[in-house]
């Protein structure tokens, strides 16, 4: 999966993205503060802004997801207890565990209304 072209990498992080959460996702935003990664920004369950990045893209990549509390981005890593399974490698099957955890934290984060909403309870 890895590719040298950031655009070419963006497209297929937002379309793993959208494969795994369909239309729970909306809005994505993504520029290349240069030609060696990518930042992508979405929200999900219409309720959290999170931001998806990949650096270094010629040496094979540093994949990151962030989630938004408040004006500041957090690393996934750092908000979760399953930070040991988080995977820097950008691969499709890393990205879906990624984004996997990823969704159990946003769940974890969900009033009962808000499940409701999307069928989750």
């Amino acid at each position: 999966m890895h590719t040298n072209d950031w655009e070419e990498s963006s497209r297929l992080l937002i379309t793993l993205v959208k494969e795994y959460f369909g239309t729970k996702v909306i809005g994505f935003c993504t520029y290349s503060p240069d030609d060696q990664g990518f930042i992508s920004r979405c929200q999900i369950y219409c309720s959290f802004a999170v931001r998806f990045s990949l650096g270094d893209v010629s040496r094979g990549g540093a994949f990151g997801i962030d989630v938004y509390i408040g004006d500041w981005p957090v690393d996934l890593e750092t908000l979760t207890d399953w930070h040991e399974n988080i995977s820097l490698n950008f691969s499709k099957q890393a990205i879906m565990r990624n984004l996997e955890i990823l969704d159990e934290y946003l769940q974890w984060r969900m009033t009962d209304a808000q499940k409701k909403t999307y069928g989750l309870i």
